[in-house]
């Protein structure tokens, strides 16, 4: 399911520039990768960063289609109806459609209340935090790592599956996403621990093996 749209529509609910050296980084190109164009930030339009509050690449909290065009290309953004849990859809775009880099995104004009912000779900995807290297793929282990110590997310298995809840003051406070795992890396009452409406500590015994690692990302400029 996708999650971290559900953020789209609670995030009143749920209010509760490159990686230093020993954080993850990412290589390698996207398919059709724009070409580098001056920002006044000093970032160019091949950047793959975001930073909570701040970026998504050129995109900012001020941004709006147009000028998304006119930073990326004209093609580079496409209106698109995009899906929400239930079955709830949507207006919005797609940045880079049809890449790994691919990426929603809602701005107020769509009449989503939060404003400018981004979801990032592709395995494949390069886009990473700016301060910590958090991209899609990331494990539970290098997010408690960076993180500096355990934190909470929501049983998975249902609408708000895997969705951190709780950073517990660390360093990635401010950032959403959601985890998954590998059901079938479980013994069945070890499941049973994990899944449903309930807070999950990240350092929990039976997560060490369950391949949990981050699923989707949302990114709000609020």
């Amino acid at each position: 399911m996708r999650l971290l749209t559900l953020l789209l529509f609670v995030t009143a609910c749920l209010r509760c520039d490159g990686p230093a050296a020993n954080e993850i980084t990412t290589t390698g190109k996207t398919a059709d990768e724009p070409a580098a164009v001056p920002s006044p930030t000093g970032r160019t339009a091949s950047d793959r960063t975001f930073k909570p509050g701040g970026f998504i690449g050129l995109v900012t909290a001020q941004s709006t289609p147009g000028s998304v065009r006119a930073a990326y290309g004209k093609d580079a953004l496409v209106a698109e109806t995009l899906y929400g849990p239930e079955g709830v859809t949507y207006e919005g775009y797609v940045l880079f459609p049809g890449t790994d880099d691919a990426i929603e995104l809602t701005f107020p004009e769509t009449g989503e209340e939060a404003g400018v912000g981004g979801t990032i779900r592709s395995a494949g995807s390069h886009w990473q935090s700016a301060d910590h290297g958090v991209r899609i793929g990331t494990s539970l282990r290098d997010l408690e790592r960076l993180n500096g110590g355990p934190f909470t997310f929501y049983g998975f298995e249902w609408d708000f599956g895997g969705l951190v809840a709780d950073w517990k003051g660390g360093k990635l406070e401010g950032h959403r996403m959601a985890l998954t795992y590998d059901w079938d890396s479980l013994e069945e009452r070890e499941q049973q621990e994990v899944i449903g409406d309930q807070k999950i500590r990240s350092d929990l015994a039976v997560l060490a093996g369950a391949g949990v690692r981050v699923a989707e990302i949302y990114v709000s400029m609020e």
